[in-house]
Formats: C-alpha cells, sequence, structure tokens
C-alpha cells in the first residue's frame, strides 16, 4: 500500500465526521433559531390583534376588518367557560392545495365584550426547507472540495516525492557488484539531499566490503584449492612406494580422504559465498524433470547399495527460470539428501506441485529442532561424513529466487517441498 493511500483515509474520516456533526448542529441551530424567531412574531402579533379588538369602539367593523387577512382568522365560539381553554398553544397546518404549505399556528382564546373568542394566527414556514437544502448543499459542497483538495494534494506530493521516487529508481537499478557509487540526482529539499548522501554513502561502503569480501573468498579458494591439489598429488605418489606398510597405507589414504573432504568443503564455501553475494545473474528457463532424473543417475551406485525404490513420478517438463547451475546444485542436493539420510530398502519418491515439486523419502524422525535444518553444518546424525552444507545451499538458492521450501515428517517419511 501507497504511502499517501495509509495517510489520507483517517484524515478523509476525521474530516466527513466533522462535515457531517457540524451540518447537523447548524441544522438544529438554524432550527431553533428559526422556529423560535417565528413564535416570537406570533406572539407579537397576537399582542397586536387582541390590543385593537379591545380598544375598538366597533368590535364587528374591527373583525371585518380581519377577513381579508389570511394568516388572522378569528371566530367567536360558544360561551360556556368549561369548553375554553384559556391557555395560548402553538400548533402546525398543512395545507395541500398548490402550492404546498406549512403554517405555524398560534391558537388565542379570549372574552372580549361579554363574548368569547378563538384567533389563529399563522405563519408561513416552508422557508425552512429552503434552509434545509442550503445546510444539504452545504455539505456536498464540504465533500466535493475535499474530493477536490485530495486530488491536488495527490498531484503536488507527487511532484514533492518526486526526488523520493528518483532515488528509489537509482536503488533498485544499482549493481552493487558493476557501480560503487548510486549517483543520485541533487535535490534542493534539505531532507532528501541528507537521504541521498547517506544511500550514496552506504553504497560505496557497501561496494567496497562486497569486493573485499569477493576478493577474499576467490583468493581464499584459489589458495587453499593449489596446496590441497599438490598435497593429493604427493599422496598419491607417496602411496605408488613399494615398502610401505598396510598401517602406512591406510593413514596415507585417510589424508587423502580428509583433502578431499576439505576441497569440497572450500567450493561449497565458495559457492555459497557466490550465491549470497548474488553473481549467478545469468537466468534461462531450466527443466526440472531432467534435473531430477540426472541426479537419480548420479546417485546410482549408492541406491543400489541401500537397495532403495526410486519412484520418479515426474512425467511431463517442469520449467523456471533461473540460473542453469543452481539449479542443478539444488536438484542434486536434495535428491542426494534424501538418498543419504535413508534407510535400507527405503524410497525415494519425486513428484511434481503445479509450480514446484515434492521429494519423500523414508527414514527415521529427525533427533533435533527441524528449523535447525537449514543451517550450515548441521546434521541430524553426527557421525556422518556429510558435510552439513547440502540444505544450507538449497535454502540460498531458494532465498535467491524467492522460492518457498517447507519441510515435514509425516507417515514415517520426509517431506520436502519447494514452491516456485
Amino acid at each position: 500500500m501507497k504511502l499517501v493511500r495509509k495517510v489520507l483515509p483517517p484524515f478523509i474520516v476525521i474530516y466527513l465526521i466533522i462535515v457531517v456533526a457540524l451540518g447537523i448542529v447548524l441544522l438544529f441551530a438554524v432550527g431553533y433559531w428559526y422556529y423560535n424567531d417565528i413564535e416570537s412574531n406570533l406572539v407579537e402579533k397576537r399582542d397586536h390583534v387582541v390590543r385593537q379588538l379591545m380598544e375598538t369602539k366597533d368590535i364587528n367593523i374591527t373583525l371585518e376588518s380581519f377577513k381579508n387577512d389570511k394568516d388572522v382568522v378569528i371566530t367567536e365560539i360558544e360561551s360556556n367557560p368549561l369548553k375554553i381553554n384559556y391557555t395560548d398553544y402553538f400548533t402546525r397546518e398543512v395545507s395541500y392545495h398548490a402550492p404546498y404549505s406549512i403554517y405555524k399556528v398560534l391558537v388565542v382564546n379570549t372574552y372580549i365584550e361579554g363574548r368569547y373568542y378563538e384567533i389563529k394566527l399563522r405563519q408561513y414556514t416552508n422557508n425552512w426547507f429552503s434552509f434545509s437544502m442550503s445546510i444539504l448543499m452545504y455539505l456536498v459542497l464540504s465533500i466535493v472540495l475535499m474530493w477536490l483538495f485530495i486530488r491536488f494534494a495527490r498531484w503536488y506530493t507527487r511532484g514533492l516525492w518526486q526526488p523520493f521516487y528518483n532515488s528509489l529508481t537509482a536503488l533498485r537499478k544499482y549493481d552493487l557488484e558493476t557501480n560503487s557509487q548510486l549517483n543520485l540526482p541533487a535535490t534542493d529539499i534539505e531532507e532528501f539531499s541528507l537521504l541521498n548522501t547517506t544511500l550514496n554513502r552506504i553504497a560505496r561502503k557497501a561496494h567496497q566490503n562486497y569486493i573485499s569480501q569477493k576478493e577474499f573468498s576467490e583468493n581464499a579458494s584459489h589458495e587453499l584449492q593449489t596446496p590441497i591439489a599438490s598435497m593429493r598429488v604427493k599422496l598419491e605418489l607417496l602411496m605408488q612406494s613399494e615398502n610401505l606398510g598396510r598401517e602406512e597405507m591406510d593413514t596415507i589414504q585417510s589424508i587423502d580422504d580428509q583433502l578431499g573432504k576439505l576441497s569440497r568443503l572450500v567450493k561449497t564455501l565458495t559457492l555459497l559465498s557466490r550465491i549470497e553475494n548474488r553473481q549467478f545473474t545469468l537466468t534461462e528457463p531450466v527443466d526440472m524433470s531432467q534435473l531430477a532424473k540426472h541426479a537419480v543417475d548420479m546417485m546410482e551406485f549408492q541406491i543400489d547399495q541401500k537397495q532403495l525404490t526410486i519412484e520418479n513420478q515426474v512425467q511431463q517438463k517442469l520449467m523456471v527460470n533461473m540460473n542453469p547451475t543452481l539449479a542443478e546444485v539444488l536438484m542434486n542436493n536434495l535428491v542426494k539428501n534424501a538418498v543419504l539420510h535413508n534407510i535400507s530398502g527405503g524410497f525415494v519418491r519425486i513428484s511434481t506441485l503445479p509450480r514446484g515439486f515434492v521429494i519423500d523419502n523414508s527414514g527415521a524422525p529427525l533427533r533435533v529442532d527441524p528449523d535447525t535444518l537449514y543451517q550450515r553444518f548441521f546434521k541430524n546424525d553426527q557421525a556422518s561424513k556429510s558435510m552439513g552444507l547440502g540444505l544450507a545451499l538449497v535454502k540460498k538458492i531458494c532465498d535467491l529466487y524467492n522460492f518457498t521450501i517447507t519441510y515435514k515428517y509425516q507417515y514415517n517419511s520426509h517431506h520436502i517441498e519447494v514452491r516456485f
């Protein structure tokens, strides 16, 4: 989720709550003021009408004069005090004839010159609808203005954040192996300028560390492999001597085996270092089904020794884009792991997923936490001759290509699943 989409929703919600709440408060406040003003006008009008009726010399003439005023209706009522409500009260009157009208009505009962009168005073209140529509228009206009403000803010911030996006693009294109500097564009925004300076410093340091580590790995590999190869050659010459006893031959063979193991260890650690440094940049479509078949063929001797049953259920191509060398290392190590850590007369099953593959093999359950399975130099059996780097290599390759690798033990078999 982009930063602007993370920041804006809370402000939009708060703004809408404030606008709606203000609209409701305004609606009630204006309504209270409006109707209170109407009632005050009706009370003043009542006082004026009653005063005219009481001060007139001829009440009939005065009553006749009010007949032209549609908002004042004076009616003589039955002179029974028990039926007369002397309390003034307000009511509401609706006229359904065109135009539709609503009135506020003040009803007054009074006694003048020995007769009882009911006086109805009314005032037109349809203007309240206009006030309500004005408030509604205010709400709509506020929302429209908010939408326009958001559009403007997004346009403005896009330009404001452009130096940041430029730096982000440069970071994405940055190649640690070939470039020592990011060469970020200059900006007049102090915070982004400081960010670019820091990123350039980190990039230079990372490049220096990368080159140093790469050179050390290459030099260490070369400097170790050369004396190892030299020693193994001399051991072979020594083994050809005719005056060696059985014990000396066994000792020389043991030394040669250890040197061979050391040579493989150096190669594996160098490979791990190259993977971590992302030096395998070449990618192409690779058929994992063919690599699985090749890996099984390479382990044919060990498979025959343990009398294992191989169930290769991969019947069609399983293509994935990755470095061919790493693809071969991945498959070889998984198949080798399934064969070497198996039981006599056991099985190895290779099957496919829609985007991935599964390798199952028989064997005793792990003696350690499965979470340590991919650690370097991990061994389930410390007596094993394995270096404990095979699954560490597999995990590094999976991480490099964002593959998912999972392990579980079920139905007396080890289950490793790789999803592309």
